[in-house]
């Protein structure tokens, strides 16, 4: 999903920035960049998430995923129905624009949105699904895997030997350091507004993290890479 990313959103994005001007200026185009960048972005942070609760199943209740049959249902089906549910979600709202939405070739995205986006109801539930929620769970998901690991090691009266944990440490800390620095801030300050906020707090800030949370997308793969044996 990060090479996807990559090679369709990313290039686009930058000749915006290079140039000024959108790669093609047609509706259908904005529609489609807009909606690559809302799917996979959101699906990113909920598989990463999936992942911090996957990993209890996989070290502390490996019979889940004994066989072929609970490895479907405890791995390849949560997987699956993060992505469809949002490639269905956001093929259905992106396309959503009845309140003729005009379409601006100078700025990222066309500065489009759907007019789903105008509901305030609809932007609390994207904002704690695709952002809060996840962020929580990666956070406490990462932190009590650690620590449950090591209350599991004193429980048998066994030494805890942290090169053992290491990897898995550095593994858990870098995600979960990239999530908390690149993209927990601007998702605080997004949900601070939609419960009242004045809208010109953070607006500086917010130029910024705009742009340098996408930066989770290129690091995201040489984090898990870089904690991989053999590599």
């Amino acid at each position: 999903m990060c090479l996807i990313w990559e090679t369709t959103v990313g290039p686009a994005t930058m000749h915006v920035y290079l140039f000024n001007i959108v790669w093609s200026q047609t509706p259908t185009f904005c529609m489609i960049w807009k909606f690559l960048d809302s799917c996979i972005y959101t699906s990113i942070a909920k598989l990463v998430a999936w992942a911090s609760i996957e990993r209890h199943i996989i070290i502390f209740h490996n019979k889940w995923v004994s066989t072929k049959i609970k490895r479907l249902l405890f791995h390849y089906i949560p997987l699956l129905l993060i992505v469809m549910c949002d490639i269905i979600c956001y093929a259905i709202i992106t396309a959503m624009n009845d309140c003729n939405r005009k379409f601006s070739y100078t700025k990222p995205f066309c500065d489009y949105s759907s007019c789903m986006h105008n509901t305030v109801s609809f932007l609390h539930f994207e904002s704690f699904t695709g952002a809060v929620i996840p962020s929580l769970i990666i956070a406490f998901g990462s932190f009590f895997l650690v620590l449950r690991a090591i209350c599991q090691k004193r429980r048998f009266h066994r030494q805890v030997h942290w090169r053992k944990h290491r990897k898995m440490t550095i593994q858990l800390i870098a995600i979960t350091t990239l999530f908390y620095i690149l993209y927990l801030p601007p998702v605080i300050l997004s949900t601070a507004k939609l419960l009242g906020v004045p809208s010109y707090v953070g607006s500086d800030y917010s130029l910024y993290a705009d742009f340098f949370k996408k930066l989770i997308i290129l690091l995201l793969s040489f984090t898990c890479l870089g904690t991989l044996s053999k590599i």
